[in-house]
């Protein structure tokens, strides 16, 4: 029977060896996703004596992309960040907080799972390509474009199986010369879903031949070969959720210094109201193929750049002056959440976005019969050589690693 989008969720796990697959054991909620394996087909053009395009098509090198939308809760924001920079050292305590810096870099790879109804579709080796921060309905939501080195979802049988004399699954090559890449012992299969034959099995073993996946268990039924073999999907767990960040919550602050501007965010009564607010995080990710696999293999960041898009009441010339002269800014937005729970002061979830060296790509101050005047303001962030960086992101939360 089909089944609704919204009994989907996202599993994901960070990789011990990059590229190489785990069971991911963390579930977060979705608001979106649309995530794709692309084969590259193309038409078998070779003259076969014929007058029509082609008689058949033939795969190319494949790419895995597309993107995640989720809350960016004070936890849950701390795996988008792991999936698009590099986490630094984390400190604190369950008492007082964890605090989990972030700076541009090779991003932590992860292995994530999306079910198909009872089906999952898992992705390895993923990365953050782009980071969306922005407030909708009032909440801090992440859109993540994310690229991937594999796929496994399903897989068809080379061998028939003979019922309680059959312990191990050979798989066909026509996707893939090792067909089980992506799948890791412990796993749960569906042999022949959808049919009165159908039953489950649980790997034990991922055989060197890349092709042969050893099983807990003799297979109850028999079966024919070509039948598919499909991942299953996990029952969900997803224990406590935070509250989501609201955009009441947010502080912004202007000064000269990174060290200035996160100080005028620390308070109402120093930082500056902001109409909306729009954080763009981009790695510029390199995904390309290389020999050794049909996918693309290597996911490395390039040239990273990020932009801050701030709409906010206009009272006087002074952001106006700074985009003509292009002049230096820094930029902090913190947005605070609950108190941590655990703690008898008054540590309370937050996140920090702090541009170091912002300048104003665009400054508009559009004129409308009935509204007020607004500066609608794009940031780029530049390195700042003094500060040795150009952005940092910082969460300070419950979750004590990532």
């Amino acid at each position: 029977m089909p089944e609704l989008a919204e009994k989907s969720y996202l599993a994901i796990k960070a990789e011990t060896t990059e590229g190489t697959a785990v069971i991911p054991t963390v579930h977060l909620p979705l608001e979106s996703e649309d995530l794709v394996s692309q084969l590259n087909l193309t038409a078998d053009r070779r003259m076969y004596g014929i007058d029509f395009e082609s008689n058949d098509l033939s795969a190319g090198e494949r790419t895995h992309q597309g993107s995640l939308k989720l809350w960016a809760d004070p936890d849950t924001i701390g795996y988008i960040l792991d999936m698009c920079m590099v986490k630094g050292a984390t400190s604190g305590s369950a008492e007082a907080g964890y605090t989990h810096p972030f700076t541009p870099g090779n991003p932590q790879s992860y292995t994530i799972e999306v079910p198909r109804d009872n089906y999952a579709y898992r992705y390895f080796g993923v990365k953050g390509s782009e980071l969306n921060l922005a407030f909708e309905e009032g909440k801090l939501k992440a859109t993540i474009n994310v690229m991937g080195t594999g796929h496994f979802s399903v897989a068809s049988t080379k061998d028939a199986l003979t019922g309680a004399s059959s312990s191990t699954v050979v798989f066909t090559q026509d996707y893939d010369l090792e067909p089980t890449r992506g799948l890791v012992a412990g796993d749960k299969l569906i042999i022949n879903p959808d049919d009165a034959l159908e039953e489950e099995a649980t790997i034990s073993a991922i055989e060197a031949d890349g092709v042969t996946v050893t099983l807990t268990g003799a297979v109850t039924n028999s079966q024919d070969a070509g039948v598919n073999v499909a991942l299953k999907a996990q029952t969900a767990s997803f224990g406590t959720l935070q509250k989501p960040l609201f955009f009441g919550d947010l502080l912004v602050g202007y000064a000269t210094t990174a060290a200035l501007a996160e100080t005028a965010a620390a308070s109402k009564t120093t930082s500056t109201p902001a109409q909306a607010v729009e954080f763009v995080y981009n790695n510029n990710m390199m995904n390309a193929p290389f020999s050794q696999q049909r996918d693309n293999s290597q996911l490395l960041p390039r040239m990273k750049q990020a932009t801050l898009t701030i709409k906010k009441l206009f009272d006087n010339p002074e952001q106006h002056s700074a985009w003509l002269r292009i002049i230096k800014q820094a930029v902090s937005l913190i947005t605070r959440g609950e108190l941590i729970k655990t703690t008898a002061t008054t540590t309370r979830n937050q996140v920090k976005i702090t541009l170091h060296k912002a300048k104003l790509e665009t400054n508009g101050n559009p004129l409308e019969i009935g509204e007020y005047i607004f500066d609608e303001q794009v940031f780029k962030a530049a390195y700042d050589t003094s500060d040795a960086k150009a952005l940092t992101v910082e969460i300070v939360n419950e979750t004590a690693t990532y």
